[in-house]
């Protein structure tokens, strides 16, 4: 078959395009590229769920080593697939961690809770006087100022929750004061002390035989005796004695505020001695006068009045032996 000139040309030009297809399908097509490794995204926070900046993050198996930002957060990139433990840290905190599986092209998130360590220590401590008796009453306190405590009956005190680092604390009562220096508190530790008055008995200066009932007036209405007449201060507040110990003295003002001892058996002896220091600031008296001390029942007329009229003071004891042996 002959073939004209314009039937060559059409039948060129399908066959090139005949070609172009068939190259066109021989191409292989590129496939979507996905990243191979993937992210960790967290947050540190505390037991409140406040954040923790500048902890410091890292990872096992090991990446880097980041810091958290100022809202907590943090993240590493192009982590290889795989298990990972995240932990995280920062003085003053117990460490912190989370595992985690991370998948290629993908976030994995991540919140790790830091608790608080508990930073501050203790002293512990003992009041003897200088022959080795315990000195319940004392008063104790600290250079570095912390807080102010008292020895019980067996002499024991204990000062909790105080800042690392070194002191000086002292024991006082009656005037007499001992100290101990260099007590080392550490962090989560307790400073065990003993502290010693020296020279005499520091209770050498108190009568022992009949001895009823002894008041200090060092921050409470202790009797330091151990019998149990403990004062009950009402409406009362401590202020600083005569020889400057700071809540070393009882003070009573108006006609309300009252220390009131026990009704006991016990403490009815006669004859009685009644001895304490006292200060007064008040005008002239009406009537019967400010009272001081009373063991009086006005039904049946007995017991004893100390009160002050004008300037005297004045000593009226009734009929009947209820007393107390009082000294502050």
């Amino acid at each position: 078959m002959k073939m004209n000139h314009s039937s060559k040309k059409y039948f060129f030009a399908l066959l090139s395009l005949l070609v172009l297809n068939f190259l066109s399908s021989c191409k292989t097509s590129s496939p979507t590229t996905t990243d191979p490794n993937g992210t960790i995204s967290g947050t540190v926070l505390d037991t409140s769920y406040h954040a923790i900046a500048n902890a410091i993050i890292s990872t096992s198996p090991p990446t880097s080593q980041i810091l958290s930002d100022l809202k907590g957060k943090f993240s590493f990139t192009d982590v290889h697939p795989g298990n990972y433990i995240v932990s995280a840290s920062k003085n003053g905190y117990g460490t912190g961690t989370g595992t985690i599986l991370i998948q290629a092209g993908k976030t994995t998130d991540v919140s790790i809770i830091l608790s608080q360590i508990d930073t501050n220590g203790s002293i512990k401590g003992t009041v003897l006087d200088s022959v080795g008796n315990a000195v319940g009453g004392a008063t104790i306190t600290t250079i570095p100022i912390t807080v102010q405590a008292f020895t019980v009956s067996d002499g024991s005190f204990i000062i909790p929750e105080i800042t690392p680092g070194s002191y000086i604390v002292t024991a006082n009562k009656l005037g007499k004061t001992a100290s101990a220096s260099n007590v080392i508190v550490t962090a989560k530790g307790v400073a065990t002390i003993t502290i010693a008055f020296q020279g005499t008995s520091n209770n050498a200066n108190l009568p022992t035989d009949g001895l009823i009932a002894f008041f200090p007036l060092n921050g409470t209405g202790a009797d330091a005796t151990g019998n149990g007449f403990d004062l009950q201060i009402q409406n009362g507040s401590f202020g600083t004695s005569r020889k400057g110990v700071v809540n070393g003295a009882l003070v009573l003002t108006g006609s309300g505020p009252s220390a009131v001892g026990s009704t006991d058996s016990r403490i009815e002896p006669n004859p009685l001695t009644i001895s304490f220091w006292m200060k007064t600031s008040f005008p002239q008296a009406s009537g019967r006068g400010t009272l001081f001390v009373s063991k009086y029942v006005v039904s049946t007329n007995n017991g004893y009045l100390f009160y002050s009229f004008g300037s005297d003071l004045i000593w009226n004891y009734g009929f009947g032996s209820n007393s107390v042996f009082l000294q502050g």
